[in-house]
């Protein structure tokens, strides 16, 4: 209903404001809510959220009028606005304010009644108790225990967005044009979607893999695919033979389960995790928002890549850079599944420590 193309620049801007300032949040509150146990899982379901969103945006809008999917769109926003009343704070922000009486009355309402709730409250004002010594932020933003896990998380983060599953994701009806092949590219960009969504909701059901090697393992298998699909598109083996016209649909979908199953959780849940309690909020915020500076570049340079260096190119680039993903991980990233929030204090206050038995 834009009647200017600045307005609808201006509404863009909006979303993507709100977006911005939901994601951080979802995150922060998800990992403090949540049992040491859980965490894991509940991560997962916050990285779903971006390709269930896409999936819901292209089967609506195949079958609605632009005029009418605006408004569908925003149905699941208006739907949690109504239940959202019933929504407490977290047990760790009542504490950080200074109302242990709420942050007790959150956490029974979280836990249920008979859930014995002291040890983790005790656990709480011990990260958060200063012994009266006034915190000075400036400070704190500067140790080693804020940055180092900020720019590992921002890497990771990097990463995330560079291996080619938003530009997929984003240019799907272009790309998924293959000769041979009866498919539109809605509906390939629909089973697309559903790839990511389905290894995302596998990601609880890994017997005891921890994050480290989940990632290094993502990370390595989504390079094999972009290799193979660069390979497929320089020598044009699906086009030239009829049996193998379905070949990149399978490893597209392929690469999504992959995807989804490997490296498409961690970060998210890792923004619950390794940032010390005091600059929790500050640590998410910068660590997100370099993966969404980093797909905005991909998104404006992606084409360019097509053009110099042809599809292949492009899929033998999101490769190097998957490989390298996972080279950084195993040098860089900490284990930090079924740790306390004492535990993860600890990782980066001196050198990174890894259990060799857990990795």
């Amino acid at each position: 209903f834009a009647p200017t193309y600045e307005i609808l620049l201006f509404g863009c801007l909006l979303n993507g404001s709100a977006v911005g300032t939901v994601r951080p949040a979802v995150g922060l509150y998800l990992s403090e809510i949540s049992l040491v146990r859980w965490r894991g899982a509940l991560g997962s379901f916050n990285a779903l959220t971006p390709n269930a969103g896409y999936l819901y945006g292209i089967m609506v809008g195949s079958l609605l009028p632009v005029s009418i999917f605006p408004w569908v769109m925003v149905g699941p926003s208006i739907v949690f606005l109504l239940f959202s009343w019933v929504l407490m704070d977290t047990p760790l922000w009542y504490m950080k304010v200074g109302r242990p009486v709420d942050a007790r009355r959150s956490m029974e309402w979280l836990r249920g009644p008979g859930y014995k709730i002291d040890a983790e409250l005790r656990e709480l004002e011990d990260l958060l108790s200063t012994d009266g010594v006034k915190l000075d932020k400036v400070a704190l933003l500067t140790k080693r225990s804020f940055v180092l896990p900020v720019l590992i998380l921002s890497g990771l983060f990097s990463i995330h967005a560079s291996v080619g599953a938003d530009t997929l994701s984003y240019y799907a009806l272009t790309l998924f044009i293959f000769p041979g092949v009866s498919l539109s590219p809605s509906v390939i960009a629909v089973f697309f979607q559903m790839s990511f969504t389905l290894g995302m909701l596998a990601t609880p059901l890994l017997p005891r893999l921890n994050r480290r090697p989940q990632f290094i393992l993502g990370a390595l298998s989504i390079g094999c695919h972009m290799f193979l699909l660069g390979a497929d598109s320089f020598l044009g083996v699906s086009s030239s033979i009829s049996s193998l016209n379905y070949l990149p649909i399978i490893l597209l979908i392929s690469f999504g389960f992959n995807f989804g199953i490997g490296i498409g959780t961690i970060p998210f849940t890792l923004t619950g995790e390794i940032f010390p309690q005091q600059l929790r909020t500050y640590g998410c915020a910068i660590s997100t928002a370099s993966r969404y500076v980093m797909q905005f570049i991909q998104l404006k340079v992606f084409f360019l890549i097509v053009s110099s260096f042809g599809m292949c190119g492009a899929y033998w680039i999101h490769g190097c850079v998957a490989l390298l993903g996972s080279v950084f991980a195993f040098f860089l990233l900490p284990e930090t599944r079924d740790k306390t929030f004492t535990e993860l204090e600890q990782i980066f206050e001196g050198n990174i420590e890894r259990d060799s038995e857990e990795n």
